[in-house]
């Protein structure tokens, strides 16, 4: 086992390069993940539990965004919490927006979501070799998951 130290958004980063990205409405592909990427079986089941670790990092983030959310939105009559970036919008016949503001709590929500991402954490992992890698071909780059590479 191995350790290194990383922001919060760089887990995002990571869960993002192993998963891959699709943009559904533009039909394009973001990056394809090492996941899904040609490589040895041995290496892609360590991919396979270094993202099950990544997993559970991204969850505990995802409920500290969610406390944020319930701090700073309003509270609906179902229950939920709804947090939108602009207040008093108003719209035409057509039903374009022709005016705007933003939503002070939405900023305050940003700004300490923000605070949350920049946080460092000391992730364990299996180190991956060169070896590892070896044979592998990519067009895409993986910048987050280089930094576990030994």
């Amino acid at each position: 086992m191995a350790t290194v130290t990383l922001k919060l958004l760089d887990l995002y980063s990571l869960q993002t390069e192993i998963n891959g990205a699709f943009n559904q409405q533009a039909n394009q592909l973001i990056i394809r993940g090492l996941i899904n990427e040609t490589i040895k079986l041995t290496t892609k089941m360590k991919v396979a539990d270094l993202l099950t670790k990544v997993n559970v990092e991204v969850e505990a983030i995802n409920s500290r965004r969610s406390e944020l959310v319930d701090k700073h939105g309003d509270k609906q009559e179902d229950g939920t919490t709804l947090l939108t970036p602009f207040i008093n919008v108003q719209t035409n016949e057509e039903g374009e927006i022709v005016s705007r503001e933003d939503n002070p709590k939405f900023l305050e929500f940003q700004q300490e979501f923000q605070q949350v991402l920049q946080e460092e954490k000391e992730f364990d992992f299996e180190p991956f070799t060169k070896e590892d890698l070896e044979g592998a071909y990519s067009e895409f780059n993986y910048t987050q998951f280089y930094k576990l590479v030994q």
